[in-house]
């Protein structure tokens, strides 16, 4: 009997062994289930977003390996396209487990497009999952903007990336996180020292895409374009050009100023400095810098020299008309003499074709008169008929290049109806 209820008791404690080892790899099991390490994220990908949000429910939320140096064990983290500025990646809660940011999680979302991404203005739309909450009640779901579902009249709440590069706003996970801080740990309690999310930083990046050269004034005056990126989702503040004369150590000028254009389009900075050497060649060089104060590397266009100033001084045109109320089939008189500039070497003179200059006009819905017509300096036309008229003068320097060309708008010039001729009847 006694051995009896020892084999019994020796049975009990196998099956005790073997429940606590059956539990034991049944949570393993689960946990590695929602615990699953996520692929390592190929440098160059993309922006890594940093820091830490907070739920309200459930705590603090890491957005990157990098907040606790965990990487080289657990290589996780949330990051945006240079190119599609979408959302991939990992977040890791230790109460909620792995939040995802791929679009492959987020597909069959509640509403709006799945995948979480930054639009032009930097407000985050999207989804992203809680991949632990995955069948139950709220299915993980985390909306970044009330656009999603197009509810914002009844909760207005948005998640935005400022100039700066930090995150600002509120997200919303249903019962389980419910409300999350991007930016503020709403109740008070003691956290990591840096809680808000921040795209990583990263340098800008400029491309000089042409030099352009008014030569049709009398200081020549070269015009620098160039485009920036937006890689780094840092909204640019400045530029720094910087025009060196070939053979030259310093610059003859450095001209700063304030970016105007989007990102993809072209910045155009017209040149103000010291007077350039006709004859000579020059280079010149660009960067730029964001709210953040990050330089970009200083870019040379490309090409040497980039651009060259022309010895000769080109025609600088300009014309009047008379009378000033013009109407059809009446004489009006177009003047280039005395306001239109020609060059003989550095000597101004007008421009005549008693020095080889040469005119050309364009009057469109005129008859020429007398023996005028569009190659004289001081053309006499009448107008067919009234409206708006455009009116356009190039002239061709002898010695000095050209064809520049001066064109006066319909804002300008104006073929007005006849006056009314009365006549006086009986009655």
């Amino acid at each position: 009997m006694k051995k009896i209820i020892h084999n019994m008791r020796k049975a009990e404690i196998f099956f005790a062994a073997g429940l606590v080892v059956f539990l034991a790899v049944f949570v393993f099991v689960s946990w590695s289930e929602t615990r699953k390490e996520p692929s390592a994220l190929a440098a160059g990908q993309g922006i890594d977003v940093l820091g830490w949000i907070w739920s309200e429910n459930t705590g603090w939320i890491s957005m990157s390996c990098q907040n606790q140096g965990v990487c080289a064990t657990s290589d996780y983290g949330v990051l945006f396209s240079h190119t599609t500025r979408e959302s991939s990646g990992y977040a890791w809660s230790d109460n909620l487990g792995w939040i995802s940011f791929n679009a492959a999680d987020v597909v069959g979302c509640p509403s709006g497009s799945c995948t979480a991404r930054l639009d032009p203005n930097g407000n985050l739309l999207g989804w992203a999952r809680v991949l632990s909450s995955i069948g139950e009640a709220s299915n993980g779901w985390i909306s970044f903007s009330c656009q999603n579902g197009g509810n914002c009249a009844i909760s207005n709440y948005q998640v935005a990336a400022a100039g700066d590069g930090t995150f600002n706003g509120f997200a919303w996970g249903d019962v389980v996180p419910g409300w999350i801080s991007f930016s503020d740990d709403s109740d008070g309690t003691p956290g990591p020292s840096i809680y808000e999310a921040r795209l990583a930083p990263e340098a800008p990046t400029v491309t000089p895409t042409g030099t352009s050269i008014i030569y049709c004034t009398d200081n020549r005056v070269p015009i620098f374009n160039f485009t920036y990126d937006l890689s780094n989702f840092y909204n640019m503040q400045s530029y720094e050009i910087t025009v060196t004369k070939i053979g030259d150590i310093l610059p003859v000028a450095t001209i700063t100023g304030n970016i105007v254009r989007l990102p993809g389009e072209t910045q155009s900075v017209t040149y103000v400095g010291t007077t350039l050497i006709r004859g000579e060649s020059y280079n010149w060089n660009v960067k730029v810098t964001n709210f953040i104060s990050q330089d970009s590397p200083v870019t040379e266009m490309a090409g040497s020299p980039d651009f060259f100033i022309e010895v000769n001084r080109r025609p600088v045109v300009d014309f009047t008309w008379s009378p000033v109320f013009i109407v059809p089939n009446l004489d009006t008189l177009f003047t280039s003499t005395g306001v239109t500039q020609c060059f003989t070497g550095d000597i101004l003179r007008d421009c005549t074709s008693a020095f080889g200059d040469t005119f050309f006009w364009d009057i469109a819905d005129s008859i020429y008169q007398g023996t005028d017509d569009a190659t004289v300096a001081d053309p006499t036309v009448q107008f067919l008929s009234s409206g708006d008229k455009i009116i356009s003068l190039s002239i061709t320097g002898d010695n000095t290049g050209g064809p520049c060309t001066e064109t006066k708008n319909s804002g300008e010039l104006n073929v007005n109806k006849p006056i009314p001729e009365f006549q006086e009847q009986r009655p």
